[in-house]
């Protein structure tokens, strides 16, 4: 019988649910409501961004980092949006009003905000990687 296999990385999985619990916030108090598809998102996002620190801090600038971790969340936004508000239409977010949009899913004024809260998430991986001493 084969193993599950199980990721054990308590910073990892601290970095998961705080992110989903925060990204759940932000766009409460952004816009007044949140899906619980946003929670996975913000999850997975910050938890790829403490992923990837570990490996990316000595190769790239802080500044290469985070325009990374901005074009990763961009497409998965890109991503989110095709499936779940065009295929599925459920109609989460549209951005078809605001300029420099993609399909109403991506934005550039969103692009540059999920740049800026990817500085903050670089401090938040760095204070968990200390807490979890990893």
């Amino acid at each position: 019988m084969k193993k599950i296999a199980v990721c054990t990385d308590r910073g990892m999985w601290f970095t998961f649910v705080f992110g989903a619990f925060v990204y759940g916030a932000l766009e409460i108090a952004w816009r007044g409501y949140t899906h619980p598809a946003m929670l996975l998102l913000g999850g997975g996002c910050l938890a790829y961004i403490y992923r990837s620190e570990k490996r990316l801090c000595h190769k790239l600038t802080f500044v290469w980092r985070n325009t990374l971790y901005a074009v990763l969340i961009t497409l998965s936004e890109l991503i989110a949006g095709l499936l779940l508000n065009v295929w599925l239409k459920l109609d989460i977010w549209d951005y078809s009003g605001l300029p420099l949009n993609l399909c109403g899913q991506i934005c550039l004024f969103f692009s540059a905000l999920w740049f800026v809260l990817s500085v903050v998430c670089c401090f938040v991986c760095k204070a968990v990687r200390f807490v979890f001493s990893e």
